[in-house]
């Protein structure tokens, strides 16, 4: 079938079954103009049957896919991915409580709920030039067995930014309902801005404040 361009008025000779019955966009080669181009093969037909010459490029105009972007496929996976992080991540006391594969997987990362725990009985002892030693207790307050978090210690300076972080780690143990677990750490180099040390809990945010 004979194609014209609308802008220029080169003519192409394409074949109608790559048009289709509903047409598709097309770009001329000449000038780059894009228009839609409906399959006209029987007015191409009757105007060759007639005896009308045209003058035909070589050239064919060149027919756009409608290409669908790799991003845009995976968009329902990534919206997926962050429902099931959320559902996790949020909810992992239930979840854990339920499973101990999940409550093993959460301590491996450092997700650990501490609900009722609390620290008593904290003591930041200067021991030297910029030295410090940390120590105190952390107490089970719940009527549930908890296993034991991380403590952490924040340096802040005189703007309330954390300008240091410092974590003690905890033993793979669980505590009963009052028990009592003892933690400890020397701290040294903090830096020169820091106008306050804040012993915490270390909750499942921590790990993304970092």
């Amino acid at each position: 079938m004979i194609v014209s361009c609308l802008k220029c008025s080169t003519k192409y000779n394409l074949k109608a079954d790559t048009i289709g019955d509903d047409g598709r966009r097309v770009r001329c080669t000449k000038c780059g103009h894009i228009w839609i181009q409906h399959n006209t093969k029987k007015s191409s037909v009757s105007k060759a049957e007639s005896g009308v010459k045209v003058d035909i490029s070589r050239n064919l105009p060149v027919v756009i896919e409608y290409i669908v972007p790799v991003w845009f496929k995976s968009l329902p996976l990534v919206f997926l991915t962050l429902i099931v992080f959320t559902l996790i991540f949020f909810f992992h006391e239930p979840l854990s409580n339920r499973s101990h594969t999940l409550r093993g997987l959460y301590e491996k990362i450092g997700v650990i709920y501490t609900g009722n725990i609390v620290i008593d009985k904290a003591n930041i002892l200067k021991v030297g030039d910029n030295q410090y030693d940390i120590t105190g207790f952390l107490v089970n307050k719940s009527q549930e067995i908890r296993r034991v978090p991380s403590v952490v210690v924040k340096a802040i300076d005189d703007r309330n930014r954390r300008v240091g972080y410092f974590k003690i780690k905890s033993s793979p143990i669980e505590m009963s309902s009052g028990a009592e677990y003892a933690f400890s750490k020397h701290i040294e180099n903090l830096p020169a801005n820091t106008k306050l040390l804040v012993v915490e809990v270390q909750d499942k945010f921590d790990w993304l404040r970092r």
